[in-house]
């Protein structure tokens, strides 16, 4: 079974417990071992880069300096905020060997030591890295890049509804989408599973 650090982050602690439980039992089920990181801290979230990017810095990198001390190379968020912020930290530290100086001096106080090997990816990459077949891995990641589209339109069609329309046209519109996707989800739970991905969970 392979495994990954893990960084649940503080959300998944709390108010998002549900998405914290299904993303390890999801990765259990594909073979894949989330090893929680031991005192991690906060990443930051997406304010406190605009407050004090340094020490927004300093705590992505006392979590990533840790899981390279645990001897893992990768840390798994299912979070999109606590990998953005981990990942371009990392990103930053290795482009600014002065930045990373000045990290690493705060970080002795943890006996810690970033070197530049652990980076953050986001859970979904790393399930769709694990289950999709070799010659469509690919596809599958071109599909999963599709989600972003949908961030921007949302928010574009749902300003111009608002504006031709009203705020209930908006409800009646999502609660009509709401349904449909309902319907997707009853539809694809009984479509037959490719041999590949049921391989993969009989396994686990």
């Amino acid at each position: 079974m392979k495994s990954y650090a893990y960084f649940p982050g503080c959300s998944l602690e709390k108010m998002a417990r549900a998405y914290h439980v299904s993303s390890v039992e999801t990765a259990r089920a594909l073979g894949l071992e989330l090893v929680e990181l031991e005192d991690w801290n906060c990443c930051g979230a997406t304010a406190y880069f605009h407050v004090d990017e340094i020490l927004a810095f300093t705590l992505c990198a006392r979590n990533l300096a840790m899981a390279e001390k645990a001897g893992f190379d990768t840390v798994v968020a299912p979070c999109s905020g606590c990998f953005k912020n981990m990942y371009f930290t990392a990103v930053n530290l290795r482009e600014d060997p002065d930045l990373a100086e000045h990290i690493n001096f705060a970080l002795e106080a943890d006996d810690l030591h970033y070197e530049g090997r652990a980076t953050s990816r986001h859970l979904l990459n790393v399930l769709i890295d694990q289950m999709a077949p070799a010659h469509l891995k690919g596809s599958y990641f071109g599909a999963s890049a599709l989600a972003g589209l949908g961030g921007a339109a949302g928010a574009l069609l749902g300003g111009w509804i608002l504006e031709q329309w009203s705020g209930q046209w908006l409800y009646a519109l999502m609660a009509l989408l709401c349904v449909a996707i309902f319907a997707l989800y009853e539809w694809g739970a009984r479509v037959q599973r490719p041999a590949v991905a049921t391989s993969v969970v009989e396994r686990s």
